[in-house]
């Protein structure tokens, strides 16, 4: 019988495959190279195995070898002993270290995305805070000289400065409601040509500043059962992106229509939520831009939390990088689904796109 030793005191082993089993079934590698070495070659005559253990967990093992029988003595196998508890002590702090390492760094980038989200918010608040400030300072120093239709304007774009300043605030304060599973929905049959219109009713100065051309392709007999204050922030968040990213003139489109289940899952096809739709048929909204496009590795990011790319953060429009996630959080909310399709070539621009539940009467 070959005499094998253990890491313990008086325990001896006759065979490689006895202390193995011993010591622990998952080292699958340590347990295939050692029986490996006896397959191929000479058989060791006598060997030293110490586990290498850090309290209850087991890290690995060491052993010795020789070709001898009983050449080692017990000093040597003490001398495996502490050689083992040294490596498992630097093993445990090599771990440590990186976990360590690994912490310090998710919490460098959040401190980074933290003060990054404050910077593009308080921005963003500033924004139409100053719009409305100048227009009631207006009205307050020039309201005897001032026509009444100039009045008009000063009164509607003040507003629409509000609303504006209304949808950030109410961006931010949903993100936070929905990491909460906070948000209510009120769900209920909605037209979605009435949707759209109030959004670009909204956006209306912004449009003709830019001398835009809006295309309207809305059947005006789909609707969709969601809440329709919900449908309203998405479609808004999602023509208002349209309008930001896309140089002034650049034709927009929103189209809107009837899709069956099967039809949206070949669209769907490239996605990997496709499973969370339900067999039923949906109304499909898709806002179209011919602006640069996003490039296929960016798509995916945008949908994240405080998410900006690169050429949006270096470009002169700012963002607090919540609203394509809060359309995703909503949209998802109300049993439907939003992507983006782009090739990323300048030129041929971007299409968002979301379906809904149809709802029939």
């Amino acid at each position: 019988m070959q005499r094998f030793e253990g890491p313990e005191q008086d325990l001896l082993f006759s065979s490689v495959e006895d202390y193995l089993k011993y010591v622990d079934d998952g080292m699958p590698d340590a347990r295939a190279e050692i029986v490996g070495r006896e397959m191929n070659g000479k058989i060791a005559q006598a060997r030293i195995f110490t586990l290498i253990q850090h309290g209850n967990q087991s890290l690995g093992f060491l052993s010795v070898q020789s070709y001898q029988k009983n050449v080692y003595t017990r000093r040597q196998v003490d001398l495996l002993k502490e050689i083992g508890r040294q490596a498992a002590i630097a093993i445990t702090n090599a771990r440590l270290y990186v976990a360590q390492r690994e912490a310090l760094k998710r919490a460098q980038e959040s401190e980074q995305l933290k003060n990054h989200f404050l910077m593009t918010a308080s921005h963003e608040l500033r924004t139409p805070l100053t719009a409305i400030q100048g227009y009631l300072e207006l009205l307050g120093e020039f309201s005897e000289v001032l026509d009444e239709e100039s009045k008009a304007r000063f009164i509607a774009n003040a507003r629409r400065a509000c609303e504006e300043l209304v949808l950030l605030l109410g961006n931010v304060m949903d993100a936070s409601r929905l990491d909460q599973d906070m948000v209510a929905l009120k769900l209920g049959p909605v037209n979605v040509l009435q949707s759209v219109q109030l959004i670009v009713e909204i956006l209306e100065p912004i449009i003709s500043r830019e001398q835009r051309e809006l295309e309207l392709a809305v059947d005006e007999n789909v609707y969709v059962w969601v809440d329709d204050l919900r449908l309203r922030q998405i479609l808004l968040n999602l023509v208002g992106n349209a309008l930001k990213y896309t140089p002034a003139g650049t034709r927009i489109e929103v189209k809107a229509s009837e899709v069956s289940f099967t039809e949206l899952e070949k669209r769907l096809a490239d996605t990997r939520r496709r499973s969370m739709l339900y067999e039923g048929n949906y109304a499909l909204i898709e806002i179209c831009d011919w602006g640069p496009g996003v490039a296929p590795p960016d798509q995916a990011r945008l949908f994240t939390k405080f998410m900006r790319l690169d050429d949006a953060i270096n470009s002169v429009q700012r963002g607090a990088g919540l609203g394509l996630y809060l359309c995703l959080q909503l949209t998802e909310a109300m049993s439907g689904q939003i992507w983006l399709e782009s090739s990323g070539i300048p030129g041929e621009g971007s299409t968002f796109c979301v379906a809904l539940p149809l709802y029939r009467e």
